[in-house]
């Protein structure tokens, strides 16, 4: 397979679509995946939902996108 292009934003901003911003908790989910990226970890507890999440730095580094919706997706949409 070949590389997929990275989206025109930084690592640390979830998609758009994918993080409603109004949720109580939003904020500390973009908290807890800046901080992992930082600490070069692949994922991190989700304070929403309680589930572990991959971050941006894990799934740019597959090259691909798996097409399951993931909140830090680093692939430009399709």
């Amino acid at each position: 397979m070949r590389p997929l292009p990275l989206d025109d934003r930084p690592l640390t901003e979830p998609r758009a679509d994918r993080l409603d911003r109004s949720l109580p908790d939003a904020a500390a989910a973009l908290t807890a995946h800046a901080q992992a990226l930082a600490a070069g970890e692949a994922t991190y507890r989700d304070p929403i939902t309680g589930y572990r999440v991959l971050t941006a730095r894990t799934l740019a580094d597959r090259g691909t996108c798996c097409g399951l919706g993931c909140r830090h997706c680093p692939y430009v949409p399709t």
